[in-house]
C-alpha cells in the first residue's frame, strides 16, 4: 500500500493507522473538520478506477444477508462441489462486537472470493430467521458457523466465537483448514 505523506499545511500531523483494522485514520480535531478533510485522505477511494490506479484498497463489499429460513437453506447449498465452504455469521443490530467484525469478515470474503468459499450474514433478531437462530444453539454473538456439502447434503464443520480482535485470524485459520488442499470431506460423516 502506498504511504501517505502529510502536506506542510497539515502542521506535521500524519494520519495514523487504526491498529484493529489497518485503516488510515486522521488525527485532526473535529473542530477543524474542514482542514482535516483538506489534509487527510479518505480511508478508501470513492472511485473504483482511482482505487486501482493508486493501488489503494477498495472498500469491502457487504456480506450477503440471509433474511428467511428458505434463504438460509439455499445458502447452505451454495458450494459448487462437495467440500466447498459456507461461512454464516450470526449477528444482531444491537451487538457492538458484530459491527466491529463486519468489515474484517468482508475483507476475508473478498480474499477468498475466487475459491469455493461463500460468506453470509444472518440477523438473529429477525422474526423470519428466528427458528434458524434457535436451532444454531448460539451462546454468544457474533458466532460463525462453517458448513460444507457432502453428497448434496449440507453439514456443520465448526463454530468460531471470538473477540472482534481475534475473529479475523481465527476464521482465516479455520477456512484454510477446511478449504485447503489437505481437507477431504469424505472423512466426515454428518448427522442430520
Amino acid at each position: 500500500m502506498a504511504a501517505f505523506v502529510a502536506p506542510a499545511s497539515a502542521g506535521g500531523r500524519l494520519p495514523t493507522r487504526d491498529k484493529g483494522s489497518g485503516v488510515r485514520v486522521c488525527t485532526a480535531r473535529p473542530t477543524l473538520r474542514a482542514r482535516a478533510e483538506a489534509t487527510c485522505p479518505p480511508p478508501f477511494p470513492t472511485d473504483a478506477g482511482a482505487a486501482a490506479a493508486s493501488g489503494a484498497l477498495a472498500p469491502p463489499a457487504p456480506l450477503a444477508r440471509l433474511d428467511t429460513e428458505a434463504a438460509f437453506r439455499t445458502a447452505l447449498r451454495a458450494p459448487a462441489a462437495d467440500g466447498g465452504l459456507v461461512v454464516v455469521g450470526y449477528t444482531a443490530p444491537h451487538c457492538r462486537s458484530c459491527g466491529a467484525v463486519r468489515r474484517r469478515v468482508a475483507r476475508l470474503a473478498a480474499e477468498y472470493g475466487g475459491r469455493d468459499v461463500h460468506f453470509f450474514e444472518l440477523d438473529v433478531t429477525a422474526p423470519a430467521t428466528g427458528r434458524v437462530a434457535r436451532a444454531a444453539g448460539l451462546t454468544a454473538l457474533p458466532t460463525f458457523h462453517l458448513y460444507t456439502v457432502k453428497g448434496g447434503v449440507p453439514g456443520h464443520l465448526d463454530t468460531v466465537v471470538a473477540s472482534p480482535g481475534a475473529v479475523g485470524s481465527l476464521l482465516r485459520d479455520r477456512i484454510e483448514v477446511f478449504a485447503g488442499e489437505g481437507f477431504d470431506v469424505d472423512q466426515f460423516s454428518f448427522v442430520e
